[in-house]
């Protein structure tokens, strides 16, 4: 379904509200209710985006019961100083398509040692 109206948006709207009830308690996020990308496309529903850390992210994570498993993560930068991390996953909250995604900072893992041949 592509929305024509306001009232199109009426679930997602919807469930918007259930989600700012629900998960009140939950770190503060940008939230917005109409197109939203998708894996399989486009389609009205719910995008909630953090800017915080990974732990911001697992505790949405967590709550819209999003499987860990199916979270993608891929890093990104705009030069060598603006490096972070983006994760996403998506989920139906109320039957509404729900996309959660976070920039945070890139978990760096420690280069091996070079060894030296005895």
């Amino acid at each position: 379904m592509n929305p024509q109206t306001v009232g199109d948006l009426g679930p997602a709207l919807e469930a918007l509200y259930r989600i700012l009830n629900q998960f009140a308690h939950l770190p503060a996020a940008t939230f917005e209710a109409g197109k939203i990308v998708l894996r399989s496309g486009v389609a009205p529903g719910v995008s909630i985006t953090l800017h915080h850390s990974y732990a911001a992210f697992e505790a949405w994570r967590e709550a819209l019961d999003i499987d860990p498993a199916t979270v993608d993560r891929w890093e990104s930068s705009h030069d060598s100083h603006d490096a972070y991390a983006v994760l996403e996953g998506e989920t139906a909250f109320a039957g509404v398509p729900v996309r959660l995604r976070g920039f945070t900072s890139p978990v760096r893992v420690p280069a091996a040692p070079d060894t030296v041949a005895a």
